[in-house]
This record gives C-alpha cells, sequence and structure tokens, in this order.
C-alpha cells in the first residue's frame, strides 16, 4: 500500500510513511510462507513476458488461447516466476530450475 500521485494535500511524511514496497512484499511471502529468496526470486512481472511469448510460439497457432502476458512498468509490480512440472505437481522458482 502507498500514496502515489499529485495529491498536494498529502504531505512528503504521509506519503512516505505507511508504504509497503515490492522489497517488503518479498520479505513478507519469505518470512509467512518460506517460499522464495527476495533478492534472487522476484522480477518485475513484465519480465515474464519473455517466457510466456516464447511458450505461445512454441505451441504454435493452433492453440485456443495464449499465456498471459503483462505490458507494466518494472516498478508497477513484482512476483516471484515458478515452474510446475504437468507430471509431478512438482514446483520451482525460476532460477532453481
Amino acid at each position: 500500500m502507498s500514496f502515489t500521485g499529485r495529491d498536494e494535500e498529502v504531505t512528503p511524511e504521509r506519503r512516505a510513511g505507511p508504504a509497503h514496497t515490492l522489497a517488503h512484499l518479498a520479505h513478507d511471502v519469505k518470512n509467512q510462507t518460506g517460499i522464495g529468496e527476495p533478492a534472487r526470486d522476484w522480477f518485475p512481472i513484465s519480465f515474464i513476458s519473455t517466457f510466456t511469448d516464447w511458450a505461445d510460439l512454441v505451441k504454435g497457432p493452433e492453440q485456443q488461447f495464449g499465456n498471459v502476458s503483462c505490458g507494466c512498468t518494472r516498478t508497477a509490480a513484482s512476483a516471484p516466476p515458478s515452474w510446475s512440472d504437468k507430471e509431478t505437481k512438482e514446483r520451482a522458482a525460476s532460477p532453481r530450475s
């Protein structure tokens, strides 16, 4: 949660005070679930488009639906990409795959 924009009624102190950054979120996920390393496993969501575009090409034009793609800025969202084995249902964070 953060205050953004140009609301002149929000002071710089108020704007910076309650901010919960993407870095905070990455650490909270690690602390609460044990999943992922914040400095290693989290990437801007738009980075994932590289892989989803590749997956769409590999599947071919006969596929009914394409993969999800995000065109947001690198500071707008972040997530720990992971891969799942379709047979074993095992999941691994991208850098460990």
